[in-house]
């Protein structure tokens, strides 16, 4: 990612508070293992900017990076992510790229954590959905693996976010089939395409599991429980910021999970896993996805 893009991002999307947080007497998520994060959008062209500059990012690993920005943006628009140049206007705003870009910058500028393989890469020709997690971003330290799989929601209200965040999670994407299934046998198969993904994976626990896969074509949740690997699970819920201000748009949030959600449990996933939310109240989300559309409709100049 190029540092403009890395200081517009840090720029545009500020961090607020965690949440348990006794000077606005908000606790966190019932379902977050850790501390939710709460963040402040300092202003909505430049979120505009910062969905519409990663798209690149979000779509290609960095090795395939070949070309100008230009050609990568408008592969990425054909071949990587969802998007129909001549959809009309109201599908082009539902489409689920904004969050699963704005999340995947997040991921790599503020919590540091980059990203594993490209989300583009699991592109389903003819609609473009792809099954699997929102974001595939890897951490290491001290011994131990924690992937980042994600779940992004960017719509115009919290509840939608969350329903449809939650609803499937404790007995469809927090399992260990989806797990491993639905996302790291195509993962490995994606990886075992090019030898440029051995240095990501050089001295990573992963590499054995993945050589495994190559050669026996088998592996199972046993074999990432030997290797001590974690799922760290953030959700993004980046929503139209309610009338009452932005402490009531993080109370309402917090609200509903715990009154339709609390009793969620995930004993479906047996690896480690750590759950927290990231809460971004905007001001116009409409105005963000119309601002990005008409920037990928005029071709405009990339940072």
């Amino acid at each position: 990612m190029k540092q403009p893009l890395i200081d517009l991002v840090k720029n545009t999307v500020i961090f607020e508070c965690s949440l348990p947080c006794n000077q606005r007497k908000l606790d966190k998520s019932p379902l977050s293992t850790k501390e939710d994060n709460c963040f402040k959008v300092v202003d909505a062209g430049n979120l505009s900017k910062v969905i519409y500059n990663n798209i690149i990012n979000y779509a290609f690993d960095i090795f395939e990076m070949l070309q100008e920005d230009e050609v990568l943006l408008t592969k990425a628009l054909y071949s990587r992510i969802r998007y129909n140049h001549a959809a009309g206007e109201a599908a082009k705003l539902g489409y689920g790229f904004y969050g699963e870009v704005l999340l995947h910058a997040l991921l790599h500028v503020i919590y540091k954590a980059p990203p594993l393989i490209s989300k583009g890469h699991f592109f389903i020709s003819g609609n473009g959905e792809s099954k699997g997690y929102d974001s595939y971003h890897l951490v290491e330290a001290g011994g131990q693996v924690h992937l980042w799989f994600g779940e992004a929601k960017f719509r115009e209200t919290s509840a939608s976010c969350i329903k449809t965040a939650l609803d499937e999670l404790p007995n469809k994407v927090l399992t260990d089939t989806y797990f491993v299934e639905s996302n790291f046998i195509p993962i490995f198969d994606e990886m075992s395409k090019s030898s440029n993904y051995d240095a990501t994976l050089a001295s990573s626990k992963l590499l054995e599991i993945k050589t495994q896969w190559i050669e026996k074509g088998k592996i199972d949740i046993e074999d990432f429980k030997a290797n001590d690997i974690g799922v760290v699970y953030p959700i993004m819920i980046a929503f139209k910021q309610s009338s009452g201000g932005y402490d009531k748009s993080i109370t309402n949030c917090l609200d509903y999970i715990k009154k339709n959600y609390a009793q969620l449990k995930f004993d479906k996933l047996s690896i480690e896993r750590t759950i927290f939310f990231i809460f971004i109240p905007i001001e116009d989300v409409q105005l963000v996805k119309k601002t990005v559309i008409k920037w990928i409709e005029s071709k405009e100049q990339l940072i």
